[in-house]
């Protein structure tokens, strides 16, 4: 941390070297956890570039209602159809103490921008989802994700999404599960990303939404910075703001671009 004299503001400077050591432990301390390695959402944004193709790991860690804890690995691919569609596959599977891993869904997505950058920095774009071969025979689910992204400097990003799920097929709730998630980062001009992401969960449309309490909220911190060549990793903790949101829910990513 340096200190500029002329205005007696404090400049963080963080070096790729550190970046690199940091990401080494982040991955020694992690992979021994994926062994065992639930809850891997993500924040994700509404810009789409063409010719983007991208390969994405991401494991999750949480603590189940009995103390054990379960995890979860998922896998994506993405590609942008021109500059303002892309196309994404993803699978996930689920492992629990003493039990084979199961797949838990299969998704497939499409992400349409529908505002490019305005000059006050909002994008924006809605996003498909159809999530299928559900574990536990659960019913197949739509989802539509509504993505607003302010860029509110060269440094700082909002965003928040507006989510709107309907499940279909046998044993299918009615009505509309109603959600929410945001996030608030600094990009560092190394590369290194911190900020704090917020899930929010708030019920079904044809039942009674609840109180805070009944509904699901977690907020907590993360960190995404460049690894090597063109991959880049992702870590963070989701803490239980409800009562019926788990404790604390791990996240690790891998990130390759091509």
């Amino acid at each position: 941390m340096l200190v500029d004299l002329s205005t007696g503001t404090f400049l963080l400077v963080v070096k790729p070297s550190l970046i690199r050591a940091f990401s080494a432990l982040v991955l020694a301390i992690w992979l021994p956890l994926c062994a065992q390695a639930q809850n891997i959402p993500g924040v994700f944004g509404p810009t789409v570039d063409a010719g983007d193709h991208e390969f994405e790991v991401r494991l999750g860690l949480a603590p189940d209602q009995v103390g054990d804890w379960t995890s979860e690995a998922r896998l994506h691919y993405q590609r942008a159809l021109d500059d303002r569609l892309r196309l994404r596959g993803v699978i996930q599977v689920l492992a629990v103490p003493d039990s084979a891993l199961v797949l838990e869904h299969v998704q497939l997505e499409l992400l349409w921008q529908t505002v490019e950058r305005t000059p006050d920095g909002y994008e924006s774009a809605l996003r498909f989802d159809l999530r299928t071969l559900r574990e536990g025979d659960r019913p197949d689910r739509l989802r539509l994700n509504w993505i607003h992204h302010w860029q509110l400097s060269n440094t700082w990003r909002l965003r928040v999404i507006d989510l709107f799920a309907h499940e279909v097929g046998s044993a299918a709730d009615d009505g509309v599960t109603l959600g929410m998630r945001s996030s608030l980062i600094r990009r560092f001009d190394s590369g290194l990303q911190l900020g704090l992401e917020n899930f929010s969960r708030y019920g079904n449309t044809d039942q009674v939404l609840g109180r805070f309490n009944e509904q699901r909220h977690s907020l907590g911190p993360m960190a995404r910075g460049p690894l090597v060549g063109n991959w880049d990793w992702y870590t963070g903790v989701q803490l239980g703001l409800s009562d019926l949101t788990d404790d604390q829910a791990w996240q690790f990513r891998l990130v390759r671009t091509f």
